[in-house]
């Protein structure tokens, strides 16, 4: 695996390169980092080259100057990409990293050969996910993140799958537990002022995979089920007993998915 920076906009963006053949790029989501993906690209290695980046204040690339909308995110990928050289790519993201991905394609639709929302979606913010997302803000203003990334971490899985996983949990709240208070917050912020992309999916060509839970509570999987039905190919799963990292989860059946899936591209 490569590891590499690129300067972009007053900040570094560190991102990971692995395996040969055909692209795939891959964004983490909140409060995580380009690892998480890491067992996935090692499993594709094979048969794909796969482009891991750290989103800005994430992971080892630092905060940009700008304010880190959806869009600047977007960018950011973008540049990546064309420091590469990189003519066109598969692209998917998990939760953030969703939300980062679908501004990817709708800013540069052509480049898009693919794309996965792994616990994503399309839609804006409801009403009350934005007050919830704002009271987390006022919270680590106040206290800091150590008790927010606690909690975090916990609620990413499906509550039966809890004591299962105690051990990643662990893992994830001491790898993650240095993520600044302005990178978290700014990450909100990004989500909470995103728009609603639901018509780039019902209007391009572009193959969809969904891979979702329906234990998410960060994503109820009744989103899901509506985004589904937008584009117009769309390799849609749905798994029963798994919260929001099913790729964790369920990691088996994430990889055959992912794979059947990319097999078709």
């Amino acid at each position: 695996m490569k590891q590499l920076i690129t300067d972009f906009k007053g900040g570094q963006i560190n991102f990971y390169i692995q395996g040969k053949g055909d692209i795939l790029v891959l964004l983490h989501g909140y409060c995580e980092d380009a690892s998480i993906w890491f067992q996935t690209a090692k499993k594709l290695s094979a048969t794909h080259t796969v482009i891991m980046i750290d989103l800005p204040g994430f992971g080892k690339s630092s905060l940009l100057s700008m304010p880190n909308s959806m869009s600047d995110l977007a960018d950011t990928v973008l540049h990546v990409i064309n420091e590469l050289s990189i003519p066109s790519f598969h692209i998917m993201g998990h939760s953030m990293g969703g939300y980062v991905a679908l501004e990817v394609l709708n800013k540069q639709p052509k480049v898009v050969k693919s794309i996965g929302l792994i616990h994503s979606h399309c839609f804006r913010d409801s009403d009350e996910k934005i007050r919830n997302r704002k009271k987390s803000i006022d919270f680590i203003k106040k206290h800091g993140t150590t008790f927010f990334l606690q909690e975090f971490y916990t609620n990413l899985f499906a509550e039966n799958n809890i004591a299962s996983f105690t051990k990643v949990i662990l893992a994830m709240r001491k790898k993650y537990k240095n993520i600044s208070a302005e990178a978290i917050i700014q990450g909100a912020n990004a989500m909470i002022e995103r728009h609603d992309l639901s018509k780039v999916l019902s209007n391009c060509n572009v193959p969809f995979f969904m891979f979702c839970g329906k234990e998410d509570t960060a994503v109820h999987y009744s989103l899901s089920l509506k985004m589904a039905s937008l584009p117009r190919f769309c390799d849609f799963h749905l798994l029963g007993g798994v919260g929001h990292v099913g790729f964790i989860e369920a990691e088996r059946k994430w990889m055959k998915a992912l794979k059947d899936f990319l097999d078709l591209m």
